[in-house]
């Protein structure tokens, strides 16, 4: 099924510390495996599925989800992009970033 919540909560730490230590090859593993995730994440919800944690937002309101997922994707990239250049100075916000669509992500359709 790929990454899921408490994976996704290890990726997080695992790029914080991977930042703090500039480990960039952490850094791209992370941000590829998340963004590989999101980009599969919305096959994992096929309409009438239950899925526990899921909100209903999810299928009521699946074209925001699918653009949810993108936005998380795209951070993820972005993310990675930057630490395969060594761009340490770019990282914290990237990070940043990438946990705000996390955190959008759930508020939204996660119970």
């Amino acid at each position: 099924r790929g990454l899921v919540g408490s994976e996704m909560c290890i990726r997080d730490r695992l790029i914080y510390n991977a930042i703090s230590s500039e480990n960039f090859e952490q850094v791209i593993k992370s941000a590829d495996e998340i963004e590989a995730f999101a980009n599969k994440m919305t096959d994992y919800f096929p309409v009438d599925s239950v899925s526990r944690g899921s909100s209903e937002n999810i299928w009521s309101d699946f074209e925001g989800f699918t653009k949810a997922a993108k936005l998380n994707s795209n951070a993820a990239k972005t993310l990675r992009i930057a630490a395969q250049d060594n761009k340490l100075d770019e990282l914290n916000s990237l990070f940043s970033e990438l946990s705000s669509t996390c955190k959008s992500c759930h508020r939204s359709y996660k119970n």
